[in-house]
């Protein structure tokens, strides 16, 4: 039996380039996502966010993730702006806050509905991964975006 695949994704690489960051005490990302024709086993979507040393490892030095998961309607879409806050950063050192280059933010799938051991977090397209977190062939698709970054 053929398997076709139904996922598109568009993580607004623009968006994220207007992701706002807020440095009081936290560092807040508002990272527009656009979901559609999700395979019916994907059930919630996480955004997860972080600051790191290079834009190659931009979740290395602090990560936040969403409150929480965002389930999937039967229609397979999601359309909105999530909100991810990084709260610890007061707690950095000098050192690791001088470090600071780059903050990036990344999607991640499941294929179930509450915390079951049976299903696992992953992100859309990883090679090997899941039938139900690859994008169609010929999918305009991206799960992650980054950007420089420097603490005050």
């Amino acid at each position: 039996m053929k398997t076709r695949l139904r996922f598109s994704l568009v993580l607004g690489a623009i968006g994220l380039a207007l992701a706002q960051a807020a440095f009081a005490a936290e560092l807040t990302f508002r990272v527009p996502v656009n979901l559609s024709n999700l395979h019916p086993d994907v059930k919630r979507v996480r955004v997860v966010c972080g600051i790191g040393a290079s834009e190659s490892a931009p979740v290395n030095i602090l990560t936040g993730f969403m409150s929480a998961p965002i389930n999937i309607g039967a229609d397979g879409a999601y359309r909105g702006t999530i909100t991810v806050e990084i709260n610890e950063l007061g707690g950095l050192t000098p050192e690791r806050r001088a470090a600071v280059r780059a903050w990036g933010c990344f999607l991640v799938l499941t294929n179930t509905v509450s915390g079951s051991a049976l299903g696992r977090w992953v992100p859309p397209g990883l090679s090997g991964g899941p039938v139900w977190a690859m994008p169609k062939s010929g999918t305009p698709f991206s799960s992650q975006v980054h950007g420089p970054l420097r603490l005050e």
